[in-house]
């Protein structure tokens, strides 16, 4: 029997200006930077085995249909229904990811659609990027620059290609989860495929990452960071930052901007998706907790 899990979410209208965003059953959040977005809502659902550790979103405007990937190589497809402020999700199916001729270990990371509405997925443990199905079959490989294409350069097989967008001019990015080996890791960079690159400056949060890329209004890039602090109750540095792509140094470094950024508990954001102008859905991997949760918000 079809399962149906509806998503009721809100405009709340909250303008954060210095304040958390929420005081937490575990701890209380901390404001590290003034805020230049607006949170609609926070949602989050019970998985009921549905929604098994998120990694990253897409959306169909076309089809109003929100694709979401986990690590566990499944893609979760919802029906999106967006009244004014108002935004839906009601649960439609789920499929295996596989290849139709290839086997290997499905870790699926970053998602997103190109100007066709198709779907790109990447992965981590063998460092690809791939076309793939709304039924959720892999498809023809893109052909990675020579320094993403070797296993070698990565300082882990789960550190590998973890988000993935597509530019009306750049096409496909990409970015891997810390920067290469041998490489500053006071940087970070933005890869396309047709070897051009972006460097810009990773926020100083010990062991902080990429974990997914989006592209914006006028053409630049809205980055998601993510730190991990272990402790009693542990503890993540979430990070909006907007990439200018047109303004870069002699060294392709790159002017950034932060949007947003909190100290969370136990509030892993790893997947975004733009929903509409100037407003995006973020989730968490849940690892294993009873919730995946999202922030559905706008940019000031």
């Amino acid at each position: 029997m079809k399962y149906t899990n509806f998503m009721h979410i809100i405009l709340l209208s909250t303008l954060f200006n210095g304040c958390s965003i929420e005081d937490l059953a575990e701890g209380t959040s901390k404001t590290l930077h003034p805020q230049k977005i607006t949170i609609l809502n926070k949602v989050n659902i019970s998985n009921d085995s549905i929604i098994q550790e998120a990694s990253d979103l897409a959306f169909d405007d076309e089809t109003n249909t929100l694709y979401i990937v986990g690590d566990k190589g499944d893609l979760y497809v919802y029906d999106v229904d967006i009244d004014k402020n108002t935004l839906n999700l009601n649960y439609h199916t789920k499929h295996k990811i596989q290849h139709p001729t290839e086997t290997f270990n499905i870790d699926s990371e970053g998602l997103t659609t190109n100007n066709k509405n198709e779907l790109i997925l990447s992965f981590e443990g063998i460092p690809r990027i791939s076309k793939l199905s709304t039924s959720g079959k892999i498809g023809e490989a893109y052909t990675l620059p020579g320094s993403l294409s070797n296993t070698n350069n990565y300082n882990e097989g789960n550190k590998m290609l973890e988000a993935v967008t597509w530019h009306q001019n750049h096409g496909i990015l990409t970015a891997a989860e810390y920067p290469l080996k041998g490489q500053d890791n006071t940087k970070q960079t933005i890869y396309s495929l047709n070897g051009n690159l972006w460097h810009f400056r990773a926020e100083s949060y010990k062991d902080n990452a990429v974990t997914a890329i989006e592209v914006m209004e006028d053409d630049n890039l809205l980055i998601l960071e993510r730190a991990y602090k272990k402790g009693t109750i542990p503890s993540f540095y979430i990070t909006l930052k907007k990439l200018y792509l047109n303004d870069c140094d002699a060294l392709k470094v790159c002017k950034t901007q932060i949007l947003y950024s909190e100290k969370m508990n136990l509030k892993n954001y790893e997947g975004l998706t733009k929903i509409g102008p100037n407003r995006y859905l973020m989730v968490t991997d849940n690892q294993d907790k009873i919730t995946t949760d999202f922030i559905y918000f706008e940019i000031k």
